[in-house]
């Protein structure tokens, strides 16, 4: 195996420039001249060097300038005094020792000025807001939580009260219950077919109607209309059934108070003829109607869909 030697050449390749020191990472030259074996391959070569050498040289490229003199391009990544012998270049079927070679490789630190530590955590960084605006965020979470606590108190009230109706012991649907009141109601009080009412019998109608046309709101929206006034029931209908309120607000409001009106004068005293009852009893049948056609188009658009 030849040994070729070689001179360390410390001058920036492609200038003349000669640096002060070599430093890590810091490409210099070796100009190696001997007897080079035939068709050495500089794209297959490698450095082998013993595992303490190991980053303190590199080789990055080699030109032959002649058949027996070469200029290899290396680095080194380990600081300190160097003494390098026996190096072996190898390709893929030959191999060459390079003479003993011997540098100075210098750290990029400058011991006399070393990097300064980080600066260390300091702290959690302050933030100083005036006392009002603790008063006013204390006061909208305040807010916040007290309409939370209404409102879920208000749907476990709604729900409870509607538990106490026991909507689903009827096996009839809310209109047929509604139209089987109507007619018992005619079977028993034959005025509203024609003739003279008491001030009893007319109460006792009224009420009947005011029980039957709540019920049936009831058991069609979940409303607990036997226990909340007419404003309750007509609020939650807008919240709950908005296209309902659109359609039939006005009507429900309406009937709402005619029974309201009629149940006032009836526990007075006062004189309800048996046409004022008819009256009622029609007025409500046909908001029924309204309700019932309304529902049946929607669900049949629905089902189309």
């Amino acid at each position: 195996m030849a040994t070729i030697p070689c001179d360390v050449d410390l001058s920036v390749p492609g200038t003349s420039d000669a640096p002060a020191g070599l430093t890590v990472g810091q490409v210099f030259l070796l100009h190696c001249k001997g007897e080079w074996p035939q068709g050495f391959d500089p794209k297959a070569m490698e450095l082998r060097l013993d595992s303490q050498d190991q980053h303190k040289l590199k080789i990055l490229d080699l030109q032959f300038v002649s058949k027996e003199e070469a200029t290899l391009q290396v680095t080194s990544y380990r600081p300190g005094e160097h003494q390098l012998k026996a190096v072996q270049l190898v390709d893929a079927g030959r191999s060459v020792v390079l003479g003993d070679l011997s540098f100075t490789v210098q750290s990029v630190i400058d011991p006399k000025d070393p990097p300064k530590e980080p600066l260390g955590p300091q702290g959690p960084v302050g933030f100083h807001f005036p006392i009002w605006y603790w008063i006013v965020l204390v006061s909208v979470l305040l807010s916040v939580m007290a309409a939370l606590i209404i409102k879920i108190r208000a749907r476990a009230q709604k729900k409870k009260l509607l538990a106490s109706m026991h909507l689903d012991q009827w096996a009839s649907t809310p209109s047929a219950q509604f139209y089987q009141t109507l007619r018992r109601l005619q079977r028993a009080h034959v005025f509203l077919s024609g003739g003279e009412a008491t001030p009893a019998q007319a109460q006792i109608v009224v009420d009947e109607l005011q029980e039957a046309f709540r019920l049936y709101l009831a058991r069609l929206y979940l409303i607990p209309t036997l226990a909340w006034g007419d404003k309750k029931i007509l609020r939650d209908l807008k919240k709950n059934h908005s296209e309902v309120n659109e359609h039939f607000g006005e009507e429900l409001r309406k009937a709402l108070a005619e029974l309201q009106r009629a149940q006032t004068d009836a526990a007075k005293g006062k004189s309800m003829t048996a046409k004022d009852c008819e009256q009622l009893l029609a007025l409500l049948r046909k908001q029924v109607d309204h309700l019932e056609a309304f529902e049946n188009s929607r669900k049949k658009s629905e089902g189309g869909r």
